[in-house]
């Protein structure tokens, strides 16, 4: 049950995020221009079963960063080098946010919480 609780928490968050920032996505795009990496900010809910929930404000990234293809020659064999780049979370912080739980045992609850606080474009070898 608890799982569910959980499942049916991100399915709603994700429901929220997609309405709540359709908009604002769309607008950024429209602006964003190569090496660019933005951070928007909105609003989510912490949904806890028996627990009141609560609305904080984190931030998702988007934008478009560069990438690389070079060769170079190693023991007479060409070898192809591929660097991406995408648009991530450079920072996270851990915050701890409370709930209220009336009728429950505990009437508090604490739940920890990375929130995105930048984004920057961010090289990996691995690209897909």
């Amino acid at each position: 049950m608890k799982y569910l609780i959980h499942i049916f928490s991100i399915i709603i968050t994700m429901f929220l995020l997609t309405k709540i920032s359709a908009r604002s996505v769309r607008d950024l795009s429209a602006q964003s221009t190569p090496g660019s990496c933005q951070t928007l900010r909105f609003n989510r809910t912490i949904i806890v079963n028996g627990c009141q929930p609560i609305t904080i404000s984190d931030a998702m990234c988007l934008g478009t960063c560069f990438s690389k293809v070079y060769s170079k020659i190693v023991n007479l064999t060409a070898v192809t080098t591929h660097i991406c780049s995408y648009c991530l979370p450079a920072e996270r912080k851990e915050h701890t946010f409370i709930l209220d739980c009336p009728g429950r045992k505990k009437s508090k609850k604490y739940k920890k919480e990375k929130i995105t606080t930048r984004c920057a474009c961010s090289e990996s070898k691995r690209c897909a």
